[in-house]
């Protein structure tokens, strides 16, 4: 191994964990040699020695834990590489020679700058300047080129290394590979660039309001739609006038800041219903959601729902429900639907029950147990009929028909009227109808006929002795004719 400032001292800062020589182990000028020699051995070889300053146990630890330091380097799974300042490689496991395709004996003294890809290698020397200058680790993508010429791609962790002046001499590098062909690689990226596109296609639809950010407050994209929601302009946006957490409206602010935690524990937030506060006093309701982009990072991206009209169409639709309750109360009209292939009865208001003699903890009943228990016997067929023919010809459903009470046997007269109900797609058929109980008007009619029937029969009655009456009229009449006509006679004889 080549000698440099990089083996006077290691103090690795990579996870917390730290490797660094202690000052009752400190030499004069120690190597750190994987081959397994000590410094007193080398320099015994060399006809030096290092005197008594060290004591030769000593020697010994500082061996052991060389040899065990770079033992743990050479079998770990990831890449690992030593660099001097200006680039040489001063060590190389075996797992990093696998990813380059060079050997482990080449790699080491080479200039590292040759293994990476063009497009890689400022990135990673401005990288290398910030490490020195800094002191402090970081991550990054890079690509190495193998030696068939192919990016092989890895996650790379640079950590310094620092000399016993506590001065950065080298760096330390950790390689994760996470391709292992250009193939892979052109997968890899047409497949998150078609992710891409799809997720800039949903939010310049503005289908849904997005936002892309991180938890520290930065929002770095935004959609129309969202800000559509929340009031505000593009050009308030990107002028940094927009205050997030007063877009929020007071009742939802109170945990509000505690969603960027919850957000890091969880990884994402589960769908629930809020509302933007805008800027002129309007509120806008919406649903709400947010993931990490990935489980590592603190972007995230969220998406809000505008619930505005649903809650108008809802609010229509109670007002309207509560005018055709109202109608159907005032016309005293029952209320029931009918799943015909469940064949399940549900009666939907209290007029219902009332009109058939049945409480609602007596629940759902089945048509059959209308035929057998309900429906007068003698009306049975035209029921049927009629229900047969709506269901298969898409007419409406109307019949009149006697049924007996449940609870006091009662009979009276209703009538049905209602329609099949099908959704589209949906083979099922579905009855809703109403009820309203025609009792009285049957009797009243029937109280009709009557008085019509005895009107008649007065009619006749009357017309026949007017009849009789006007017979004898006629026959006096025809008396008084010839009594006339012979007075006549008499006094015509008696002047002459």
């Amino acid at each position: 191994m080549k000698k440099s400032s990089v083996n006077e001292s290691l103090n690795m800062k990579e996870n917390d964990i730290a490797f660094s020589k202690t000052d009752n182990l400190e030499t004069e000028n120690p190597e750190i040699r994987p081959e397994g020699k000590s410094g007193a051995e080398d320099a015994g070889a060399k006809g030096h020695t290092h005197g008594g300053n060290v004591p030769g146990e000593s020697h010994n630890i500082l061996h052991d834990l060389q040899s065990d330091f770079f033992n743990i380097l050479e079998n770990t799974a990831e890449g690992i590489w030593i660099l001097e300042l200006n680039g040489d490689i001063t060590f190389a496991n075996t797992r990093m020679a696998e990813i380059v395709g060079i050997g482990k004996d080449e790699l080491t003294g080479g200039r590292l700058w040759k293994l990476i890809s063009n497009t890689d290698i400022e990135a990673f020397k401005v990288q290398l300047e910030n490490v020195r200058k800094t002191g402090t680790g970081l991550q990054m993508d890079i690509s190495y080129l193998s030696v068939d010429l192919l990016p092989v791609c890895c996650i790379l962790h640079i950590t310094p290394v620092f000399n016993k002046n506590k001065q950065v001499s080298g760096f330390f590098g950790k390689n994760s590979q996470i391709t292992g062909s250009l193939k892979e690689v052109r997968e890899n990226l047409e497949f998150y660039k078609k992710g891409e596109q799809i997720f800039r296609k949903l939010a310049d639809a503005d289908l849904l309001g997005v936002q892309v950010g991180d938890t520290e407050g930065n929002v770095t994209y935004v959609n129309d739609e969202m800000l559509r929601m929340i009031g505000h302009s593009r050009e308030d946006y990107q002028n940094g006038r927009i205050n997030w957490n007063e877009c929020i409206a007071p009742e939802h602010r109170r945990n509000f800041h505690q969603w960027p935690v919850e957000l890091l524990r969880q990884g994402e937030l589960p769908a629930s219903e809020k509302a933007f506060l805008r800027p002129d006093g309007t509120r806008s309701p919406f649903l709400g959601a947010a993931a990490l982009v990935d489980p590592y990072s603190n972007f995230y991206v969220s998406f809000a729902l505008d619930l505005s009209k649903i809650y108008e169409a809802e609010k229509s639709l109670t007002k309207n429900e509560e005018r055709l309750e109202i109608a159907v109360s005032a016309m005293k009209l029952g209320v029931f639907e009918w799943e015909a292939d469940k064949d399940t009865i549900r009666l939907e208001n209290q007029r219902i029950y009332d009109i058939l003699g049945r409480t609602p903890e007596q629940g759902r009943f089945s048509m059959e147990e209308f035929y057998t228990r309900i429906i007068a016997p003698e009306d049975l067929a035209d029921f049927k009929s009629a229900l047969e023919e709506a269901m298969h010809t898409d007419r409406l459903f109307h019949t009149l028909c006697r049924i007996h009470r449940q609870d006091d046997g009662e009979k009276r007269w209703v009538a049905f009227s209602g329609k099949f109900d099908t959704a589209e797609g949906d083979t099922q058929k579905r009855l809703v109808g109403v009820v309203a109980d025609i009792t009285k008007r049957k009797h009243l009619e029937e109280e009709r006929e009557r008085l019509n029937e005895d009107l008649e029969h007065q009619v006749e009655k009357k017309t026949a002795e007017i009849q009789r009456q006007s017979e004898r009229l006629s026959a006096l009449a025809n008396k008084l004719s010839q009594s006339e006509q012979k007075e006549r006679k008499r006094l015509a004889a008696t002047l002459h």
